[in-house]
């Protein structure tokens, strides 16, 4: 099937993930004000688009999305934007044993939705790494965070492991990327890998 607004759309093969009930929860981006959201979900009206400096011509360009498909593919199950004024997309997408649905990304907007509890309040500049967890149903903003240094932060993937323990990597510019415990304190180029362990979410 198509998924898609009137904008652009598309999706990676770590985007994608399987519900206790075979269910595809599909995360990435969109820059379609249209694009088909469910009633009842987190977020029924579209952030908006990046310009330049804020995720144009990046795949950051639009809103993030989630996504869930019916086993069969016959019809949406539940769908959400999940954005800012800018640009941000998810990259990585996993649930827990619960089915609550998690994922990263990155972010532009300065006014991205993030909760009471974060890690990480405001945006450290650029784009920012970001970490997020709905409700099963795509109803409830659960948990969000920014994560990032003063240059670019991107998640690209994620796992939650059998605790509810969420582990995310990716990629950063930046040289003051938050560390704890790291096993390399400091980049040894312009580009380095990120991993980061998060215990479950409140």
């Amino acid at each position: 099937t198509y998924l898609g607004g009137s904008g652009t759309e598309a999706t990676e093969t770590h985007e994608l993930a399987l519900d206790s009930q075979g269910n595809a929860v599909v995360a990435s981006g969109t820059t379609s004000a249209d694009f088909p959201v469910t009633p009842g979900a987190y977020q029924t009206v579209y952030g908006g688009s990046g310009g330049v400096g804020t995720g144009k011509n990046t795949n950051y360009a639009g809103d993030a999305f989630v996504a869930k498909i019916a086993a069969d593919g016959s019809h949406i199950i539940a769908s959400t934007y999940v954005g800012g004024l800018h640009g941000e997309q998810s990259e990585g997408v996993a649930l827990d044993a619960a089915d609550n649905v998690y994922f990263t990304g990155a972010t532009y907007s300065l006014n991205f939705p993030v909760t009471a509890h974060r890690f990480q309040g405001t945006s450290g500049g650029n784009a920012d790494a970001i970490l997020v967890k709905l409700s099963a149903d795509l109803s409830t903003l659960l948990y969000a965070t920014y994560i990032g240094g003063s240059a670019d932060d991107l998640g690209r993937d994620l796992a939650v492991d059998p605790f509810g323990n969420v582990i995310m990597g990716g990629m950063t510019y930046s040289t003051n990327w938050p560390t704890l415990n790291p096993m390399q304190g400091a980049s040894n180029g312009t580009i380095s890998g990120l991993l980061a362990k998060f215990t479950p979410a409140p």
